[in-house]
């Protein structure tokens, strides 16, 4: 029995069998710590990254404004959507609290990169910082109850580098541009209207980059070669002031300088030389007025020549051709292998498109009315037939250049803005054509100087045009064809009667009504209409007169490019630690 007892005690010390559970039950503990910190962690882990997507929606959205409006507005932009992307479960309780932090800055490096600080804002780049405190759960067993954590975010006012660009300028060259402004623009004290419009587009081309960028100009009306040759400095031209002699023929040429990179001083990225003076895209645009340094004032006048304006508008055949090169300069691109760039319009006008009356041609009632349209019948003479309805087929042009993805941005330039007071060569038309059997279209009072006299029928081998008025509505009436003959209620030689012009069975008859108390086309509607978008108009009237919602704040030409080439590049975030 003792050898039996002794046995089984020594086989009880050597059983290891229960020793497991011994090492999982001190085990448990280490285990449930890890667990809980893992728990926790990534916990953190989704606030962090929580955190940086509200600084990024948040610098995003605020920095579209940094060009278009003051401080204080882009950090209440930046601030509203900030809370749009804080979880709804947080700053509450003993949740999740962030503050967010967003700051206007201007810095060094992003105005090297093209991106003024003379902006409504003052800054060029916007900082936003999200900070916050999270709770923790697990680990406040070990006496840690919360955590801070941060994120932020900086983005550049337009970004920094544009696109690539195709980009068509195309500035009203009318008589009306040789009056001085009246004010300062940019640096110049007084100058003209066409010498601000060209520093306003010198300023544009100092923010492109001619390493991606290609730029050609426009001017209306058309121009021929001799003067092309005056305002680009060709065959000896330099600084020579001669008369300009537009023309105005079937096919009219309003392209200055063609698509070209060579308006830079060098192909940087950014470029750091300035503009080269010897580009003829510079030399048509005329020397530096806000410089006076030996070489500049060698150059030639350009577009600040005294002897502008023309034969016209014809905006819309400016517009048209423009759409048509910036086509061609993507077709290029591509049969060079080259990937095609985005296109853009920049288009410039002081006033109305007119078309030239021909004030001798009495047929038309028209005439006598400085507020009224033409009509078409053969007493409204114009040079070319795209002249009539000139701020309608302005707008056209645009619409069309919009639909082919082109950018198309409108200035206007202290534009008409009355009713009644622009667009005199549009007209409120609705024409309608019939043929009816007979149309009386003309009826008189037989007097002493105008006796009754009855007329035998005779071929109508011209049109016959009728006018009437009634209120605010008149008509014109086209006859075309037909018998003519005229018969009278006395006889002939008779004092007194009415004889009435009749054509019988005319070819057609087209009635044009016009509704003058609609006639309210200016040229600010049509600038206005010709921008492809609310954002892409300015005015130099600010947010009265002509005014623009979208850009209220640009007032001054300059200012207004500048924003014109903050807008065309796009947002781009940048390293915090940018200067």
């Amino acid at each position: 029995m003792i050898n039996w007892m002794r046995k089984k005690l020594l086989g009880f010390r050597s059983d290891d069998g229960g020793a497991a559970l011994l090492y999982v039950t001190i085990a448990i503990p280490t285990l449930l710590a890890i667990t809980s910190l893992a728990v926790d962690m990534g916990y953190v882990w989704y606030v962090k990254t929580r955190l940086q997507t509200i600084a990024d929606m948040s610098a995003l959205a605020g920095a579209s404004k940094l060009y278009t409006d003051t401080a204080p507005n882009v950090v209440l932009l930046a601030n509203q959507y900030a809370a749009l992307n804080v979880p709804s479960n947080w700053n509450g309780g003993n949740s999740t609290t962030v503050t967010v932090t967003p700051e206007v800055k201007c810095l060094n490096t992003i105005k090297t990169m093209g991106l003024t600080c003379q902006s409504t804002s003052s800054g060029n780049t916007l900082k936003v910082t999200v900070t916050a405190t999270t709770p923790l759960f697990f680990a406040t067993a070990l006496g840690f109850k919360t955590i801070s954590l941060s994120a932020n975010s900086m983005v550049s006012g337009g970004g920094s580098s544009p696109p690539p660009m195709n980009i068509a300028i195309i500035l009203d060259a009318t008589g009306s541009m040789n009056n001085l402004l009246g004010t300062s623009c940019g640096s110049l004290s007084n100058p003209t209207k066409i010498q601000c419009a060209s520093l306003a587009a010198k300023t544009l081309l100092t923010k492109l980059w001619a390493s991606v960028d290609q730029v050609a100009l426009y001017t209306y009306p058309s121009y021929d070669a001799n003067s092309l040759k005056t305002f680009t400095c060709a065959s000896g031209n330099n600084g020579v002031k001669t008369s300009v002699s537009y023309k105005t023929g079937a096919s009219p040429n309003y392209q200055m300088v063609g698509f070209t990179t060579s308006f830079s001083a060098d192909k940087g990225s950014p470029p750091t030389g300035g503009l080269d003076i010897t580009s003829p895209m510079v030399l048509a645009l005329g020397k530096t007025a806000s410089t006076s340094t030996a070489t500049d004032s060698t150059i030639c006048n350009g577009l600040n020549l005294s002897q502008l304006g023309g034969q016209g508008t014809s905006i819309a055949d400016a517009i048209a051709q423009a759409r048509n090169d910036l086509l061609a300069a993507n077709v290029a691109l591509v049969a060079k292998g080259q990937p095609q760039r985005r296109n853009v319009m920049i288009i410039l006008s002081d006033g109305d498109a007119n078309a030239n009356v021909d004030t001798a041609a009495t047929n038309d009632p028209f005439l006598a009315g400085s507020n009224a349209p033409p009509s078409t019948d053969p007493g409204w003479s114009i040079d070319v037939p795209s002249q009539a309805d000139q701020c309608q087929g302005a707008v056209a042009a645009a619409d069309t250049a919009a639909a082919d993805g082109t950018w198309v941005y409108s200035v206007a330039f202290s534009a008409p803005y009355a009713a009644k007071g622009s667009c005199q060569s549009d007209r409120p038309v609705t024409p309608v054509t019939t043929k009816p059997a007979t149309v009386n279209v003309s009826s008189r009072s037989c007097t002493a100087s105008n006796k009754c006299q009855s007329v035998a029928s005779q071929a109508n081998t011209a049109a016959w045009t009728v006018n009437a008025a009634s209120g605010t509505t008149q008509t014109a009436l086209t006859v075309l064809g037909g018998t003519i003959a005229t018969t009278c209620t006395k006889s002939n030689g008779s004092t007194s009667g009415t004889c009435t012009t009749t054509v019988t069975s005319p070819t057609s008859v087209k009635t044009e009504t016009y509704d003058l108390s609609k006639y309210d086309t200016t040229a600010c509607a049509t600038m206005i209409a010709i921008a492809s978008d609310a954002s892409r108009f300015y005015s130099t009237d600010g947010n009265t007169k002509c005014a623009s919602t979208a850009n209220p704040n640009f007032t001054d030409l300059v200012s207004i490019f500048n924003n014109v080439a903050a807008s065309i590049m796009k947002k781009r975030r940048i390293p915090s630690g940018t200067t």
